[in-house]
């Protein structure tokens, strides 16, 4: 897709700042908008592709997909404990957390549905019991991170007998190499708990435990603490990203990942990548991969 300075400025997303990613993303987003009738948002003032009007986007709730996401969403904000950033969650078409709901908002209201395909993510066969938004074991828990963060979507299950979660962190735009984490102390009690470096704790699987994108870095290692609270737990870290190359276009909706089992007396926890791609692809399915 070539896209010109002249291409985005006449749709309204001509932004300095965007890389060549968020750039085709933007214009994609904005050419749905246009598609679906939708109204143009803006920001400081000025007209921007990408965002929906206000206050139409609150009470259409058309960033989400379908009828069932929108009730979920609906519920999900009133949830006073839960952090979740107006406007950006009705009118950012390119915001992660719309993105959350609309890629596991159906699967909440069918655990059947869900468990046939979080079966398939993990390669094995699960019960899901339950998906949350939104999810943190401990706000300021110093048992756990000490931090505020929370899970985007956190997923348990059972697994021949054994209860078990996934952490899921949903990126989409965010350009990881600009928030900087906050590295605490408490990340290196739980590295060493795991029987891990305090700079990886999955080596080779992506997961950084001192990754520069504070998401990641929270989000691992809260996964990691839960499983130094309770090794009876299977534990899993997952994070899903859009997976769009410039040269050529993406193969797969999931694209095979081999999960990193990093052994101690607390037991293994597993991470992987999830990657995104646009529908429609027969080039083979993938898994995220197997670990125990």
């Amino acid at each position: 897709m070539l896209i010109t300075n002249n291409i985005l400025a006449d749709h309204h997303v001509l932004i300095a700042s965007d890389n060549e990613f968020q750039r085709e993303a933007r214009l994609r987003q904005t050419l749905w908008r246009m598609k679906k009738g939708l109204p143009i948002g803006e920001h400081r003032g000025r007209q921007l592709g990408s965002r929906l009007a206000m206050p139409f986007a609150e009470e259409s709730l058309a960033n989400y997909l379908t009828h069932n996401i929108r009730d979920v969403v609906r519920a999900e904000v009133k949830k006073t404990q839960k952090l979740y950033q107006a406007p950006r969650i009705y009118n950012d078409l390119l915001s992660s957390q719309p993105l959350c709901f609309n890629l596991f908002g159906e699967l909440q209201l069918d655990l059947d549905l869900a468990t046939e395909v979080f079966g398939h993510l993990l390669g094995e066969a699960v019960r899901v019991k339950g998906i949350a938004f939104e999810h943190s074991p401990g706000r300021g828990d110093s048992t756990f991170t000490g931090d505020r963060s929370a899970f985007d979507v956190y997923v348990t299950y059972e697994a021949n007998g054994r209860k078990g979660f996934l952490g899921i962190e949903v990126k989409y735009v965010e350009d990881l190499g600009v928030k900087e984490a906050r590295h605490r102390s408490r990340y290196d009690e739980i590295a060493k708990k795991m029987g891990s470096s305090p700079r990886r704790l999955c080596r080779g699987s992506g997961a950084d435990l001192l990754s520069n994108s504070g998401g990641i870095t929270y989000s691992h290692a809260r996964c990691c603490s839960m499983r130094t609270r309770d090794s009876t737990r299977a534990g899993s870290w997952c994070s899903t990203h859009p997976a769009i190359a410039s040269s050529k276009p993406p193969s797969a909706t999931t694209r095979r990942a081999r999960p990193t089992r990093r052994r101690s007396q607390r037991g293994p926890l597993r991470a992987f990548s999830m990657p995104l791609t646009r529908p429609g692809s027969d080039r083979g399915r993938g898994t995220c991969g197997r670990g125990t």
